[in-house]
């Protein structure tokens, strides 16, 4: 691979992960309004 390649894919890799994490909290945040699945980390 290439550098450009691996930086390609480090950067949609990060994107995903960012995509994810905003995921994760949109859907705790809908939990929450239904009552917590899991244990609260607060």
């Amino acid at each position: 691979m290439s550098k450009r390649q691996i930086f390609e894919a480090v950067f949609l890799a990060l994107t995903a992960v960012l995509i994810v994490a905003k995921a994760i909290e949109e859907a705790e945040g809908i939990c929450g309004l239904y009552g917590t699945i899991e244990e609260d980390d607060v």
